[in-house]
């Protein structure tokens, strides 16, 4: 009986250690990555994206009435201030005459009422209604010559007419759209850089982008505007670029083209020792005991994590500057960092479209 009870126990101590041993085993964090100052990574690299054109509008009325003109029709150029289409003014000139006879009586009556009260000879209040009755005839007034302006629909703009909504001589709502308008002067497209190539795409140049209707024709593109926030499924930040119009092709709204660049010879991202480069403020964190700001570096050897402390600079759209503590190559984590501790294997985790 006393074997057995030996056994036993000796048993459960075995147990005890093996369960402390699977405690001990941790699990292998997958972490959202960049490379800092990999300028490499974007030379070469293809982003897709759509054509669209810089100014682009649907033209409506804000009044009601029937249609009465629409010179125009679909792929016509159109010259800024352009008559698009106008309602039937009829309506509104009616409207216009009647205003203004009701303001100009209200008007006779109150310059009678004037002279009345430095007389006596009406009461204050009798004044007062003469004068409020003035100034909302002229208000009903404007109100009738704004909706006689607004039946004549302009192009705000030089641009092509894409599309048509409504026939001549239709009886049409107000906000009901009549034409589209688009500027194709400028073509802008938006493409979709990778979170961890983003601190790249202020010292972007020599953009190219070939549409793929035109595989032959390298366009020369400028950065608009860069994104502040990525989508949170790719992890990808837009970026607009803008380019003229080509002479000898017509880029149209929708055609589907890659743009292609590479990051600027003086750029900080070639130096040893990067300075005001950009990483995304996930990157960071301060615990509240030291009052530093740290970031996690990678080691891509042993796919371990270690802190660093780091000083930072600007924030920007695409992050915050490290003016100290990284140099060009390391890999931080970018998402995540509160949950990371010292020596934690981690796995990056490799983002759609990166």
């Amino acid at each position: 009986m006393q074997g057995i009870k030996l056994f036993l126990f000796t048993s459960l101590l075995a147990l005890s250690a093996c369960a402390e041993k699977a405690e001990e085993v941790e699990t292998v964090r997958l972490v959202r990555a960049m490379q800092v100052g990999d300028a490499k990574a974007l030379k070469g690299r293809q982003f897709p994206g759509r054509a669209k054109a810089t100014d682009e509008i649907n033209l409506a009325f804000d009044v009601r009435g029937k249609l009465d003109k629409r010179p125009v029709q679909v792929g016509d150029n159109i010259a800024k201030g352009q008559l698009i289409a106008s309602l039937d003014p009829r309506d509104f000139v009616s409207t216009v005459k009647e205003k203004r006879a009701a303001y100009q009586n209200a008007k006779a009556n109150f310059n009678r009422a004037k002279e009345l009260i430095k007389k006596s000879f009406i009461s204050k209040a009798e004044y007062d209604r003469f004068n409020a009755a003035t100034r909302m005839a002229s208000a009903a007034l404007d109100k009738a010559l704004k909706a006689q302006s607004d039946a004549i629909l302009q192009a705000p703009f030089a641009g092509y007419i894409s599309e048509l909504y409504v026939e001549n001589f239709q009886a049409v709502q107000a906000k009901q759209q009549i034409a589209r308008l688009v500027n194709i002067a400028q073509i802008e497209m938006i493409i979709n850089i990778p979170e961890s190539m983003i601190s790249l795409a202020p010292d972007a140049e020599n953009i190219k982008v070939i549409f793929d209707t035109f595989p032959k024709h390298e366009i020369p593109a400028l950065i608009k505007e860069i994104g502040k926030e990525a989508s949170k499924t790719t992890r990808t930040y837009p970026v607009t670029l803008v380019m003229e119009q080509p002479k000898d092709i017509k880029i149209l709204p929708g055609m589907s083209g890659n743009a292609t660049g590479q990051v600027k010879e003086n750029s900080t991202h070639k130096m040893s020792a990067v300075k005001g480069i950009q990483i995304p403020m996930s990157a960071t964190y301060s615990p509240a005991d030291d009052g530093k700001t740290y970031v996690w570096l990678i080691n891509t050897e042993s796919n371990t994590v270690k802190q660093q402390v780091v000083s930072l600079g600007k924030i920007s759209t695409t992050g915050v500057a490290v003016t100290t503590g990284l140099s060009s190559g390391d890999w931080i984590a970018t998402a995540g960092v509160h949950y990371l501790h010292e020596g934690q294997e981690v796995k990056i985790m490799q983002n759609k479209g990166q």
